[in-house]
């Protein structure tokens, strides 16, 4: 699927917090130092969001190049792929043989 699947719940919320950034920007171009205090805010959430996405892009790329079998490896299932000493019989509990 190309795009994730989003509720219209989820839309109609990103929708609203939008336009109530929105409406806070206006009224800072309008010249409301409150708004425009918290427009300078969520404009600094923003970019601070963004330097986190590219440091991790930096570290994520540092690290395929300095491991080659890195994406090997992050492919791997976490389970091992055959069991040793597994048959039905193993399941039993243990019971001691002193009686």
């Amino acid at each position: 699927m190309l795009l994730p699947r989003y509720s219209i719940r989820t839309v109609l919320y990103v929708a609203i917090l939008v336009a109530v950034v929105a409406l806070i920007a206006g009224q800072a171009v309008q010249g409301a130092f409150w708004a425009q205090g918290v427009t300078v805010a969520v404009a600094s959430l923003a970019v601070l969001w963004l330097v986190f996405a590219l440091f991790y892009g930096m570290v994520a790329a540092f690290a395929l190049i300095a491991t080659p079998d890195a994406a090997q490896a992050a492919s791997r299932s976490h389970y091992p792929e055959s069991r040793q000493n597994s048959s039905p019989a193993d399941t039993s509990p243990v019971t001691s043989q002193d009686g």
